[in-house]
């Protein structure tokens, strides 16, 4: 207990404010890594638009990106993977994209779309990504 009665601050508050944005964002990617290792299901979106439920993981080693649909498994390496875009980003690619997008554009200028249920899940996955992308470069 401090001096006047009330317990201490939570040990994240005592830190300065860039420090506890750093604590944020480490513990945010640490809950992301064992989510996608575990595997997830994501909504891809195919080229016309339409929807396809497909699960997506990351390995072990967190240096693939791997997308199982319909029986068929696709692992891309994440050195492979340039940019993590969100929303209607890039506006140059024919799939038709929205403000719950999250697009993973790939050396080859191949671009992956998925669709999320809120801003703060695709967020989430999209800032997460990229900071793994970026950790492989």
């Amino acid at each position: 207990m401090d001096n006047d009665g009330r317990p201490p601050p939570p040990p994240q508050e005592r830190l300065p404010g860039r420090q506890r944005e750093t604590a944020k964002i480490q513990s945010e990617l640490k809950a992301f890594v064992r989510e996608m290792v575990r595997g997830r299901k994501l909504s891809v979106i195919a080229p016309d638009g339409s929807l396809r439920s497909c699960s997506c993981s990351l390995d072990k080693r967190l240096k693939h990106f791997v997308i199982e649909l319909k029986g068929s498994v696709r692992r891309i390496p994440l050195a492979e993977l340039t940019e993590v875009y969100q929303g209607n980003e890039p506006e140059d690619i024919e799939t038709p994209l929205d403000e719950l997008c999250a697009t993973l554009m790939l050396e080859s200028c191949e671009c992956i779309s998925f669709s999320f249920e809120d801003l703060p899940s695709r967020e989430r996955f999209a800032m997460c990504l990229q900071v793994l992308v970026d950790g492989q470069q």
